[in-house]
């Protein structure tokens, strides 16, 4: 009888290590999981902000002080890299299927989850679309800014532009836990052609 109970006992106990490390694996994948997808964001938001930055260093002319009502377009002439010649280029924002859950914790300590869109923010220059974001912008903001870093307040305002404020952020498409779901990134841009007091 003893040994019985000490079979049965060693049982359990190989049981227990067994059911352990299967939790443990199935958290190392979906951990590997997240990582991989939030990599991948990171690796996209960085590659749009280099495009922001081409586009922006070189803006001419704006005709929008910041995302338009009607089509959330954004809308200004630049010359791109050493390239002389006037593009129109268009940032157009667009609605994407599906929802991102986003957690937040408030003063007090307590959690909140709110489901926000996915966004896509394409590129046109010169009327044909020439790349974008990822379709996985949660947040996009993007403004005109006169000499004292303050927004334009009307259209009539868009000579005093001197800077450009950007803001972006990503949502992981993957998030399983309470890991970072999201990737923010923003800038303020003085194109050399804008910063001059002379400009028309």
């Amino acid at each position: 009888m003893h040994i019985i109970w000490e079979n049965l006992s060693a049982m359990l106990v190989v049981m227990g290590i067994s059911l352990l490390m299967v939790t443990l694996n199935v958290r190392n994948q979906e951990m590997l999981t997240e990582t991989t997808a939030y990599t991948l964001v990171k690796k996209q938001g960085l590659a749009f902000s280099e495009v922001l930055k081409r586009d922006l260093q070189g803006v001419v002319e704006i005709e929008t002080r910041r995302e338009r009502a009607g089509d959330s377009s954004f809308v200004f002439t630049a010359r791109l890299g050493q390239d002389t010649t006037l593009r129109r280029i268009v940032y157009r924002r667009y609605r994407q299927p599906g929802m991102l859950s986003v957690h937040r914790v408030d003063a007090q300590g307590g959690r909140t989850e709110e489901q926000v869109p996915y966004y896509q923010v394409e590129r046109f220059v010169d009327g044909k679309r020439s790349g974008g974001s990822a379709a996985a912008l949660v947040d996009w903001e993007i403004q005109a800014l006169n000499e004292n870093q303050q927004p334009l307040e009307d259209s009539a305002a868009l000579a005093d532009c001197r800077m450009i404020y950007v803001r972006f952020e990503m949502g992981s498409p993957v998030t399983l836990s309470d890991t970072v779901d999201r990737l923010r990134w923003e800038t303020t841009f003085v194109p050399p052609q804008r910063s001059r007091s002379d400009v028309l």
